[in-house]
């Protein structure tokens, strides 16, 4: 048996099932289906050296040029790409360099600074293997 499993929420999610039978032992299934967008929680090792610690709520959409957008509502970060894979990578590499430019500038005693710090390693961690 073929399953489609989602794991998360989709707001705006269309499925069209067409069936076509032929004769008692064929049949073919014909499965469409789109998103304006999908939600799931990022946890875990993300990048070597980089672990999400506490689930992050990120949305995948999909723009109207066909490129991918992956964002959280709570950093206000994106990332983009041709494919969800490629926007999840962006996502990552985005995450971690506003982790880093941040850090830098509480290391230097920037008071705002530092206080996003605090918020973002409620979430994000540099990891020592």
């Amino acid at each position: 048996m073929n399953q489609l499993l989602l794991e998360g929420t989709a707001n705006d999610l269309s499925v069209n099932f067409g069936f076509s039978i032929s004769n008692e032992q064929y049949f073919n299934v014909h499965l469409d289906y789109s998103y304006s967008d999908v939600q799931f929680n990022l946890l875990g090792n993300i990048a070597k050296g980089w672990e999400i610690i506490e689930p992050l709520l990120v949305t995948l959409e999909q723009d109207e040029d066909g490129y991918y957008i992956l964002s959280d509502d709570l950093f206000l970060i994106y990332g983009e790409g041709k494919t969800e894979i490629e926007a999840e990578k962006d996502y990552i590499t985005t995450f971690i360099d506003y982790y880093q430019l941040i850090d830098a500038k509480a290391n230097v005693g920037d008071n705002f600074s530092q206080r996003i710090l605090k918020n973002i390693q409620k979430y994000l961690r540099p990891v020592n293997y």
